[in-house]
């Protein structure tokens, strides 16, 4: 008997994700004030801001969690690159927080005052140019190539799982989406002048990176789902007995990294639409 493929919980499904932009639209709606809307949801301190945050920290913490099971990961290389995920996430949430700046209202030091184009303690706003650009843009581009155009290409060619647990699998594809969805919303609105009309006054630009730190979140949470379902595959009936006794047959060779072929995530349909 096979056993149960693992789903994600709701709050990393489509239909959350969709209520969640929803309620920021509504928002705008309710709150005709555009100075009120903004300080409410799209300010240093307000909604998405601190969503931002924590979903990055959250997603920090998720590769944190497959880092502490490496022994278990099928390849020795996965958890340095957990490890680099998680530091890379924490300093996604520290750089939109401006390391706590925002919260606590510390002045910033001078040579930030000096040099960073909104006065802030961070690095992606230092310089005449933003040094954020280039970084923002080879990340929607690994997001949407990697979370979205992969597992679409995988699905329409029937194959259920990722090689390797790295790449991203079903479970990100409504995050990836909507990470693009809202990068086109935000230019679109600058190509067309819209950035004063309501409702395009809203800022699609924090919207985005919100998006982008929920992606990271789901993308280690189907990861250390998939590498708990791998650790079980590896571990089959009969392995860990004590020496002198056979091994089952269901053993892997962790250090070579051959193992049984993960159980996946499930369907593409049961994450995508599951309420």
């Amino acid at each position: 008997m096979s056993a149960a493929k693992p789903v994600l919980p709701r709050w990393a499904t489509l239909d959350a994700w969709l209520a969640l932009l929803g309620l920021i639209l509504a928002l705008r709606f309710v709150l005709r004030d555009f100075e009120r809307y903004r300080r409410v949801v799209d300010s240093e301190q307000g909604l998405v801001e601190n969503l931002t945050v924590a979903f990055a920290l959250l997603a920090a913490a998720l590769c944190l969690a497959i880092v502490r099971r490496r022994r278990r990961l099928p390849q020795r290389w996965l958890g340095p690159w957990f490890l680099l995920c998680a530091l890379g996430c924490a300093l996604f949430a520290g750089e939109e927080s401006s390391w706590g700046q925002h919260w606590f209202g510390w002045s910033s030091p001078q040579w930030f005052a000096e040099r960073n184009r909104q006065g802030e303690t961070n690095l992606h706003n230092l310089g005449k140019y933003s040094t954020q650009r280039l970084p923002k843009l080879l990340l929607t581009a690994g997001i949407v190539g990697g979370g979205l155009a992969l597992p679409l290409w995988r699905r329409a060619r029937r194959r259920s799982a990722p090689a390797s647990l790295w790449l991203p699998g079903d479970a990100t594809v409504p995050l990836a989406g909507l990470v693009l969805l809202t990068r086109l919303l935000e230019r679109l609105r600058t190509w067309l002048h819209l950035k004063h009309t309501f409702p395009w006054d809203i800022h699609f630009k924090e919207t985005n990176e919100m998006l982008m730190a929920g992606f990271f979140a789901v993308y280690a949470l189907a990861a250390l789902v998939r590498s708990n379902a791998e650790g079980r595959a590896i571990s089959g009936p009969g392995c860990g007995r004590p020496a002198g006794k056979e091994s089952g047959a269901g053993c892997g060779d962790r250090r070579s990294g051959r193992s049984p072929r993960p159980a996946g995530l499930g369907n593409g349909r049961s994450l995508l639409s599951r309420s």
